[in-house]
């Protein structure tokens, strides 16, 4: 006697529209939770999305698992689980699986961000805040490059124009030192100035260490300003337990382009 196993037919893809707001293929739950998601950050905006994210994780163990593709414009789609990417074996399937939906448009790489080549030990209890920093005994092994690699390796052209998104939890700097030739081009990086740290270590190193201008947004001014004095982050930073973005460049190109976003502003404004 035999037994056959079948999984179950995953469920397809929850699919939203951000220029029209429609939600397809939602079933009266989902669409609930969906309305209540967004009241959520509608009410927690006005104390800086505090429990915001402890109510969502809690919404989420009510839902199914299941995935929803946004329709970020005509031509980009972004999919992740609903109710809810780095070096993770998890996470990468996801991240592979947006490239294919996107026609292949961007090569997926299963690899953490460090200062030079090697390896290290990934772990955390969250999939979006997985980190090799400390000495971590658990988690699993994963190869780490440092952004000069991706030259090194005809990845990219050091005569392109690119931003660099940092979001790797701890190891800022360690990212930025392994840079220095990518940052020396037309290149910007924008990473995470943590709200608990009063040092501002990262826009210190920035600042302090490298050849790069610092840019931050004020709110204030509603301008992004560039850093002369780290005394302005102790302003601006006004949340412990949220991140604020921080431009690094050394590229006249990325320049302008902060320069055309704080004249667009000052449009509207008039």
């Amino acid at each position: 006697m035999s037994a056959q196993l079948s999984a179950a037919t995953p469920q397809p893809p929850l699919r939203f529209d951000r220029a029209s707001g429609v939600l397809e293929g939602a079933n009266a739950w989902e669409q609930l939770a969906a309305l209540a998601l967004a009241a959520g950050s509608k009410i927690s905006s006005h104390f800086s999305h505090r429990g915001y994210n402890g109510c969502a994780n809690l919404l989420r163990k009510t839902l199914p698992e299941r995935d929803i593709a946004i329709k970020l414009n005509p031509d980009a789609v972004f999919e992740f689980p609903y109710g809810a990417v780095e070096p993770s074996s998890q996470n990468f399937a996801k991240l592979a699986n947006n490239a294919k939906i996107n026609g292949g448009r961007f090569e997926a790489m299963k690899c953490a961000i460090g200062a030079t080549r090697g390896t290290a030990r990934l772990s955390g209890t969250k999939h979006e805040a997985f980190s090799i920093a400390g000495d971590a005994a658990d988690g699993e092994e994963v190869p780490v490059i440092a952004l000069d690699n991706l030259l090194d390796d005809g990845k990219i052209s050091a005569d392109g124009k690119y931003l660099i998104k940092l979001d790797v939890e701890g190891v800022e700097i360690e990212a930025i030192k392994g840079g220095t030739r990518l940052l020396q081009g037309d290149s910007a990086i924008l990473c995470e100035e943590h709200g608990n740290d009063p040092t501002h270590s990262v826009s210190r190193y920035i600042l302090e260490q490298t050849p790069l201008k610092l840019i931050v947004y004020d709110p204030r001014s509603d301008r992004f300003e560039t850093v002369t004095e780290l005394s302005i982050l102790d302003r601006i930073k006004v949340s412990t337990h949220v991140g604020y973005n921080v431009l690094g460049t050394a590229s006249a190109f990325w320049e302008n382009r902060v320069h055309s976003l704080n004249a667009s502003a000052t449009r509207r404004a008039s």
